[in-house]
């Protein structure tokens, strides 16, 4: 798992990254990372299970541009991390 700051470490690579939700808009997630850093991921059609937790995993591919993509799933994770 990693936060917003390693993703350059981890470019074309698959990664997984917890993160609060902060919004979905149209086929855009965007996550609160551990380190309080926002990170996009950009989602295909009927990827995503809604309603949505407040916390989610997300396993997909880093992108130059520090957003995730090619998304492998998005699972719930709950109201809290523990």
């Amino acid at each position: 798992r990693v936060n917003k700051k390693h993703l350059s470490k981890f470019y074309s690579k698959n990664v997984r990254i917890i993160g609060k939700v902060l919004k979905k808009d149209g086929n855009e997630l965007t996550l609160l990372a551990c380190d309080n850093e926002e990170i996009k991921c950009i989602l295909t059609d009927n990827q995503v299970e809604e309603p949505l937790d407040q916390y989610v995993e997300v396993l997909g591919k880093v992108n130059e541009d520090d957003t995730i993509s090619d998304i492998v799933y998005v699972q719930n994770g709950g109201s809290s991390i523990s």
